[in-house]
């Protein structure tokens, strides 16, 4: 692997292209597996590739010493991370339905695309909740199993269920005009 400690755009033009021609064909390999086993569509592959490499030329440094230590499976965690972050958006958006969009059957959740409309969603619901009730529903929005965010919050997934439910009503009654 090259090592640079003060190196041009040239040189880091070089350790991509190095990385491309030796490791280009394995990691591609590797990200279809990681959007199979997390249910993603094997065409977003070259997304999160176009994005790994995006990563390595913005912080090249970082990259070449996670290389130098830990050689293609640190690459390889960059992928799983960036599938890993995909999932979870999706799960969030799907759980963003459960507890909206099934209230309100008008609103169109699939919109909320964006990190910035569930953070605003859950800053709003923040206001009408009580704690316990906005915990549960966040960590369930952010795709917690019931028995996850029991642990978490040292109580019984039957206290979690009601507190899920309660703060579904809520936001359904104070979010959303049901007309």
């Amino acid at each position: 692997m090259i090592k640079f400690s003060n190196y041009s755009s040239d040189q880091r033009d070089a350790f991509v292209c190095q990385i491309f021609g030796l490791y280009h064909t394995t990691l591609y390999a590797y990200a279809v597996s990681a959007c199979k086993r997390s249910g993603i569509d094997v065409a977003f592959a070259d997304d999160f590739m176009q994005e790994l490499y995006c990563r390595i030329i913005s912080d090249p440094r970082t990259v070449m010493e996670g290389c130098a230590n830990k050689g293609i499976g640190y690459l390889c965690t960059m992928l799983r991370n960036l599938v890993t972050d995909a999932h979870r958006k999706n799960k969030s958006i799907q759980r963003l339905k459960e507890v909206v969009a099934l209230q309100v059957p008008t609103l169109n959740v699939n919109a909320w695309s964006e990190q910035t409309h569930i953070d605003a969603f859950l800053e709003a619901a923040e206001k009408i909740l009580p704690v316990a009730e906005f915990d549960a529903i966040r960590l369930y929005i952010e795709g917690y199993k019931l028995q996850e965010i029991a642990e978490i919050m040292q109580t019984n997934t039957t206290q979690v269920h009601r507190l899920v439910k309660r703060a579904r009503e809520k936001i359904s009654l104070h979010l959303f005009d049901r007309n």
